[in-house]
């Protein structure tokens, strides 16, 4: 349990500290929101829990090298549609489906 409540107060810690960067220095504020912080601690969270399982923290990291082509789709169509002057609204629902396409495009190619 106190290890549930660390994981959750260091992640809201992380996204508020986020914010209030963006505040001022918005680009490096989007530089640290993809900086490899959170993969870090998933990876110490997911070692601490299966007690280092090697299966487990293959296929963790196999995912995230998977994910980050989606995630690049997601950010470079956030960007274009923030270019193009749209609303947070259509831009999120663009950019998620970006991803999800991406995603399942990448997931049907490995298996």
């Amino acid at each position: 349990m106190l290890l549930t409540v660390l994981k959750a107060i260091t992640s809201l810690a992380l996204i508020f500290l986020v914010g209030i960067i963006a505040k001022k220095y918005s680009a490096l504020a989007g530089m640290i929101a993809v900086m490899p912080i959170i993969g870090l601690l998933i990876l110490i969270w997911t070692y601490v829990e299966t007690k280092g399982a090697k299966d487990v923290m293959v296929n963790l990291t196999t995912g995230a090298m998977i994910g980050l082509v989606p995630t690049a789709i997601f950010y470079i169509a956030a960007f274009i549609t923030f270019s193009r002057g749209m609303s947070i609204t259509p831009v999120m629902l663009i950019s998620f489906a970006a991803w999800g396409v991406s995603a399942f495009i990448i997931l049907r190619l490995i298996h």
